[in-house]
């Protein structure tokens, strides 16, 4: 069975991540020394990718006594809203995993949460069906009144339905759907009706690219090895060929406005904003609506943005979309956050800005805004 990839994977690729077969996933274990990741923890803070974690959720009149008697810790002693660490251990104390355990908030529970009490808590990698099973199985041989749900793949009611209609206005048996959430709705970016080579791969194990190779050079006469295919089905070559043509960027600069009038594209259409630039900006940052509204994607995972001097963060998702200044394309992937409430529903980063030199003292045509 191919390993599963957490969605972050390519992020932490591009940060130089070693990775390692854990629980049935490829995850990220070293991104450099031991000592420079301890250093780096020590003195700021250290950032840990949970979405191979497990949910379950236990709920009803003997929840407290299921959950009490299969963790080490004290899960009676929670109030509503507090969590506690504990292990998972057999009969003999053998310890076969840990946990956090969470009391959830009476009227505030999961959306698989049933009557109250509720838990929820989090198996390693791999672990949920395991532990579900070991929670249903005991709690059936003692004879309690507990409902047990493993929720780890489970999706909002909201995000579920919009995918699932939006899969039916085009018509389509099977898709793929990119959602992004905000407070009040989710927002569809991409409608994918086939999977790519590499999502093909995971699904399957088997590399459709050989099988499409074959049909080519048969269809032109030739001939393909059968042991050659078998071997080449098997793993999924995306490395950039040697043959490929140097695409690296012109060396010649030009100038771009304070403001600058651009083309945003992708897969849904192409929509006209004015951006504005903005050198203290990593990468560029795309109003949600307009996003939306051009159908950017996929989703590359997200990021965490500090923005002036607020000592807090946000975490925005991160979209691949194209943006044309003047005559040039350039493809980015540019962070999501609603900016209505802005000039501008564009920030153009230095993702982008690098290419050019910016002339503060101009700026788009029609752009009437007084901001400096």
């Amino acid at each position: 069975m191919p390993l599963r990839t957490p969605p972050l994977r390519d992020l932490h690729a591009d940060r130089g991540a070693k990775f390692t077969e854990f629980g049935g996933w490829d995850m990220p274990v070293e991104f450099g020394s031991i000592r420079t990741e301890h250093e780096a923890v020590r003195q700021s803070a250290g950032l840990f990718d949970v979405s191979h974690m497990g949910e379950v959720v236990v709920s009803g009149p003997d929840a407290t006594a299921l959950v009490d008697r299969l963790v080490t810790n004290d899960v009676a002693a929670l109030d509503a809203g507090e969590a506690v660490y504990a292990a998972i251990t057999d009969a003999e104390g053998i310890m076969h995993d840990d946990t956090v355990v969470y009391r959830l908030p009476e009227g505030e529970t999961h959306r698989a949460a049933g009557e109250a009490p509720a838990y929820l808590f989090v198996p390693n990698a791999g672990h949920d069906e395991w532990a579900h099973e070991r929670w249903c199985d005991y709690r059936d041989e003692w004879g309690l009144d507990a409902t047990v749900e493993n929720v780890t793949d489970e999706l909002d009611g909201d995000v579920r339905e919009t995918a699932v209609r939006a899969v039916d206005a085009l018509d389509l048996d099977v898709a793929g759907v990119d959602v992004i959430g905000t407070e009040d709705d989710p927002y569809v970016l991409e409608v994918n009706a086939t999977a790519g080579f590499k999502g093909l791969f995971e699904a399957t194990g088997v590399s459709p690219a050989p099988h499409i190779a074959r049909l080519a050079i048969e269809r032109a006469g030739g001939d393909v090895d059968d042991a050659a295919l078998s071997d080449h089905e098997t793993r999924l070559a995306d490395e950039w060929p040697a043959c490929a043509p140097d695409l690296s960027p012109e060396e010649d600069f030009r100038t771009v406005g304070y403001t600058e009038s651009v083309d945003i594209a992708g897969g849904g259409g192409i929509a006209t904003a004015i951006a504005k630039s903005d050198t203290g900006a990593k990468r560029t940052t795309v109003d949600l609506s307009l996003a939306a509204e051009v159908g950017a994607g996929p989703l590359e995972g997200t990021t965490s943005v500090r923005s002036g001097s607020s000592k807090s963060s946000s975490s925005r998702p991160l979209v691949t979309l194209d943006v044309r200044v003047g005559d040039r394309w350039h493809e980015v992937t540019a962070d999501v956050i609603d900016r209505e409430h802005m000039n501008y529903p564009v920030l153009l980063g230095r993702d982008i800005l690098d290419d050019y030199f910016v002339d503060v003292s101009t700026r788009a045509p029609g752009d009437a805004t007084n901001e400096e």
